[in-house]
């Protein structure tokens, strides 16, 4: 039996310009490589191998205590949890805006940005909880799974409207003015594994976000961060297989 591969050390050169850390798998992690991506920043990503125990380094904990990816290291500022990275980035990053000029405009932006985890993301918890992290310990019975499932498609009922509001005023199919911006990022890593990972149908419901998550798939920053394991394994067993929308 060949011997356990030894956590990552710490990577040299982390005091100049910019880094992530990043894991496979992780949504909060793919949409900090999607706005690096899309603003078109030079970057030196570093992957984090979960099974490795490289997360739980000594040296990490120094750069986050609570052991998550993603983090960013810029010029030797580190700035952790998604969010707070997309955000840091539009302020000290350069590039490509994904932030609109408009007072108006930014403000529903920065609005919806914190919608998705609020909202979407606390209920795409209680369902992994009820799935796929479920314990062997726990018995979550159907009608359970259901009523979770549930929240998520109410969630995307919400998400569909948001898209229909600004299809009134502004064309090109994204979430704020004509623009891709934070927030179609940040919502993307959810939608994308929903449909391409666990089997969702998005229509007819959900025509809009139907039409926004293929022409979203098609750009170059979802593909270039397109989780690697997803190609060489097994999708987990879908909550959404038990209902008529898989």
């Amino acid at each position: 039996m060949a011997p356990a591969e030894p956590p990552m050390q710490k990577p040299a050169g982390l005091d100049k310009g910019l880094h992530l850390f990043w894991g496979s798998g992780s949504p909060f992690a793919r949409r900090a490589q999607m706005a690096v991506l899309e603003k078109g920043l030079p970057c030196n990503y570093i992957k984090m191998e979960f099974s490795r125990g490289d997360t739980r380094t000594p040296w990490f904990k120094e750069l986050t205590v609570r052991h998550q990816v993603p983090t960013l290291i810029h010029d030797g500022v580190v700035v952790n949890e998604s969010v707070a990275i997309l955000e840091y980035l539009e302020r000290h990053g350069g590039g490509n805006p994904l932030l609109p000029a408009d007072r108006k405009l930014q403000a529903r932006a920065l609005s919806l940005l914190h919608e998705v985890d609020s909202n979407l993301g606390k209920a795409n918890g209680e369902l992994n909880a009820r799935t796929l992290f479920a314990k062997e310990s726990e018995k979550f019975t159907k009608e359970q799974v259901e009523e979770s499932a549930k929240k998520v498609y109410d969630e995307l009922d919400v998400w569909e409207g948001h898209l229909t509001t600004n299809a009134k005023s502004y064309k090109g199919g994204w979430f704020v003015g004509d623009k891709v911006s934070v927030v179609d990022i940040s919502l993307y890593p959810y939608i994308s594994n929903y449909t391409e990972r666990l089997g969702l149908k998005l229509v007819p419901r959900w025509s809009r976000l139907d039409k926004w998550n293929s022409q979203m798939s098609e750009k170059p920053s979802a593909q270039a961060s397109k989780p690697p394991h997803w190609a060489d394994s097994p999708p987990p067993k879908s909550p959404f297989k038990w209902f008529d929308m898989a």
